[in-house]
């Protein structure tokens, strides 16, 4: 399987009720294939080394774990990520480790 970066977009998302420079988000949004299938990965400007699978991906698909585990390869080779996490809904946060493959 090959991962394919299809995109890799920088957003700035200022609170639109707040003042200016409080509750700013800056973070690079990435679109990844693995064959038919897409996933898209948060990173946060203020914590670049790491980045969170936005996608949802379940313990029991084994294939898109498989997937995760690629992506989060290149992110580490490609980009410079030290630590990729994907969605836990027990907890409801970003804290399942992913390890690249």
């Amino acid at each position: 399987m090959v991962v394919a970066l299809l995109e890799k977009r920088y957003h700035f998302d200022p609170s639109s009720s707040d003042p200016p420079g409080q509750d700013e988000y800056e973070y690079w949004i990435y679109r990844f294939a693995v064959d038919s299938r897409t996933y898209k990965v948060r990173r946060y400007t203020d914590f670049p080394e790491e980045a969170h699978i936005l996608s949802n991906i379940r313990n029991a698909d084994e294939q898109a774990l498989a997937d995760a585990a690629l992506i989060a390869k290149y992110l580490v080779d490609q980009e410079g990520v030290t630590e990729v996490n994907r969605y836990n809904t027990a907890t409801g946060i970003f804290d399942r480790r992913v390890v690249p493959v």
